[in-house]
């Protein structure tokens, strides 16, 4: 007999967010959806803070996280499955501001930069 598995996520459009009406939907709520409904898993999805998820995920048994970043701090510390969709990390401006010749490195010198809390490295 199989565990049961406990399925994660946070409310992190366009990956995983509650739509209009309420419902989850995003990109890897569907395609987690379809993979627990062709193995005939119980897909009951859970929605929580991404720092109290991966806590879970690091201390209680049968659960999986997804959209996770495979980082190397990450990397030997859970089974990988996936991936399920890739993205990237860039940086955006104003109009008014001139980057032609910018670099990542030049980056570290702007005044301000925002940033999303607890984004992986």
């Amino acid at each position: 007999m199989n565990a049961k598995i406990t399925i994660m996520t946070e409310d992190f459009a366009p990956f995983g967010y509650y739509d209009a009406q309420g419902k989850l939907t995003g990109i890897g709520v569907e395609l987690v959806q379809a993979i627990t409904e062709k193995l005939n898993v119980d897909s009951n999805i859970q929605v929580l803070p991404w720092s109290r998820a991966i806590k879970k995920l690091e201390l209680l048994p049968n659960r999986a996280l997804f959209c996770v970043a495979r980082t190397p701090a990450r990397n030997d510390k859970f089974e990988w499955v996936g991936p399920i969709l890739s993205d990237g990390v860039y940086l955006y401006h104003t109009n008014d501001f001139d980057s032609s010749k910018d670099t990542i490195q030049s980056a570290k010198l702007w005044k301000n930069i925002a940033v999303t809390a607890n984004y992986p490295e």
